[in-house]
């Protein structure tokens, strides 16, 4: 188990790609077991640990959830822990290597209520541009699309000095409109809807009807830019009358403006649909 923490948190992930599954050593998943690397605070359970108490605040009973952009399947099985047993959340990675990762963890784990699908949310019209600090080993600042694949162009070695990849070429999955994705998916109790797709948030906004959020009582979005927050803010939060919350209730007093920020022009918008919340709770 030493042996194991030393591996995941301090050796360059060059060294360790061959041993790949790491345990989660704290909190609500600890004891969990993931396929793929995993950086320190997700090794700790603290990574986005205030965003996540702060969901859990406002997740109702039966809620199922759309998870844009599982990666390596932390916030999934995070957003899997906080709904009820008996609820699915629907997860969603465009890499190919990520997906058959996060599907060998979900089934270390015997987990019953995530349903993964390999995915890329795609568009025609796209404006997306990522900063090099945003990395994850899907997506890079400078890269052309080649069929399906992404084919990334300066990208650095994974290693102590960056968390590129290593590799020319990931390969992406199926490709769809978040619209079409909706309307494959039956999603059976309250919706609760979570983006975090580097970036790539902006396309959704740009191509889909504001409308497209109406089905959701609670939406958090990752943003990647302060343009992007505006965005947000214009197209999709004012027009449809959304509210940014800090916490929802019966009474529907003192709700107030929440971001919680990352830094570098990063964070989490979360906000609300009042018809929802006023017809269902």
């Amino acid at each position: 188990m030493f042996l194991n923490f030393i591996y995941s948190t301090f050796i360059p992930y060059k060294f360790i790609k061959n041993k790949k599954i790491h345990t989660i050593y704290f909190g609500n998943l600890k004891g969990t077991k993931i396929k793929s690397q995993l950086i320190f605070g997700q090794l700790f359970n603290f990574y986005e640990k205030k965003l996540f108490n702060f969901i859990s605040s406002l997740i109702v009973k039966n809620t199922d959830c759309i998870n844009l952009g599982a990666h390596n399947g932390y916030s999934s099985l995070k957003l899997a822990k906080i709904i009820d047993i008996n609820s699915s959340v629907f997860s969603y990675e465009a890499s190919l290597d990520l997906y058959f990762d996060f599907c060998q963890t979900i089934k270390l784990n015997k987990i019953k209520n995530i349903k993964l699908f390999n995915y890329t949310i795609f568009y025609l019209k796209s404006n997306s541009k990522i900063s090099q600090s945003d990395i994850s080993g899907m997506i890079a600042k400078n890269y052309h699309k080649q069929n399906n694949n992404l084919v990334v162009n300066n990208f650095p070695e994974r290693g102590s000095k960056g968390r590129g990849s290593g590799e020319n070429i990931i390969k992406f999955g199926v490709k769809k409109k978040f619209s079409q994705i909706l309307k494959e998916i039956k999603l059976i109790y309250n919706k609760f809807l979570f983006i975090d797709i580097e970036g790539f948030e902006e396309d959704i906004i740009d191509n889909e009807s504001a409308n497209i959020f109406d089905e959701f009582y609670l939406v958090v979005i990752e943003y990647h830019s302060n343009e992007i927050l505006k965005k947000i803010i214009k197209k999709i939060i004012k027009p449809k009358k959304f509210k940014l919350c800090n916490s929802i209730n019966k009474s529907q007093k003192d709700l107030v403006y929440k971001i919680i920020s990352k830094g570098d022009n990063i964070g989490h918008i979360i906000f609300y649909n009042p018809q929802i919340i006023k017809n269902k709770f």
